[in-house]
């Protein structure tokens, strides 16, 4: 199976052309339109939507209205997943589509996670179009039932600060 990131833009524009060879994972937060995929194209058969907004930190002394990601926020993750790894089996489908509104951040982090889940090697903290959100991948782990320590999160976010020519700060 092949992981690919892109944007709510993109997959909109594509998704006439998915069918069920394509599972899609869309990251939508409140700034986001609630997107139609899946509807009206029957052929598009595992989608799973995830509703949290791009943070990667938790500050419980922010005043910030925007909330960064939680636990709760993969519910459902693992159970998708699960059934992608069988029905992988089967050969279907070759391809799972993870987006988000720009497909910069909370995509990659959620790819990276399900790439070591799946076993697939991936350049998600090395390419330097993305911004892994750290975070993300770490919620994503936890629910995939990953541990990951903190040195081994200290050092994928090194090597994401590294190559990315995204620098929210």
């Amino acid at each position: 199976m092949d992981i690919k990131v892109t944007s709510l833009y993109q997959i909109e524009k594509e998704y006439k052309q998915i069918d069920k060879r394509t599972a899609v994972i869309l990251i939508i937060d409140g700034s986001d339109i609630d997107i139609k995929v899946g509807y009206p194209n029957p052929k598009i058969e595992n989608v799973l939507k995830l509703h949290f907004s791009d943070v990667d930190y938790c500050d419980d002394n922010s005043d910030s209205i925007v909330s960064p990601p939680c636990a709760d926020d993969f519910r459902g993750l693992k159970k998708f997943t699960e059934k992608l790894k069988k029905r992988s089996a089967l050969g279907l489908p070759d391809q799972l589509i993870v987006c988000c509104t720009c497909a910069i951040s909370r995509s990659p982090g959620l790819a990276a996670a399900l790439g070591d889940y799946f076993g697939i090697p991936n350049d998600f903290w090395t390419n330097k179009i993305y911004h892994a959100n750290l975070l993300v991948y770490k919620l994503a782990c936890d629910e995939l039932g990953i541990h990951k320590t903190k040195e081994e999160l200290d050092s994928l976010e090194k090597m994401r600060d590294e190559h990315t020519i995204w620098h929210p700060w």
